[in-house]
């Protein structure tokens, strides 16, 4: 409900839609980029899972010499997939 009046269904379904496909098209994108990059690349789900995850993260606004949150937890989380560091680094 929004200001007490229900959202139409047809809205809601086509925001849904809208969503996926930019997650989507976004985990695509950086699933490319590394695949560029790095010899072993997660499959194309882990790292939309990743990079989606680690953009969450990114609104916490901690820098520590131009190394904030979402390069910190994106080396942790493709790290644990088993990519490098510098990899990581290169595309964030």
């Amino acid at each position: 409900m929004l200001n007490g009046t229900a959202v139409p269904a047809g809205v809601a379904f086509g925001n849904a839609i809208v969503t996926s496909v930019k997650l989507l098209v976004s985990g695509f994108a950086y699933w490319l980029v590394l695949r560029s990059i790095a010899p072993e690349v997660p499959d194309i789900v882990t790292t939309t899972v990743i990079s989606q995850t680690a953009g969450l993260i990114a609104y916490v606004p901690i820098s520590f010499n131009g190394i904030g949150t979402v390069e910190v937890s994106a080396i942790a989380l493709f790290g644990a997939a088993g990519l490098d560091s510098a990899s990581v680094l290169s595309h964030t």
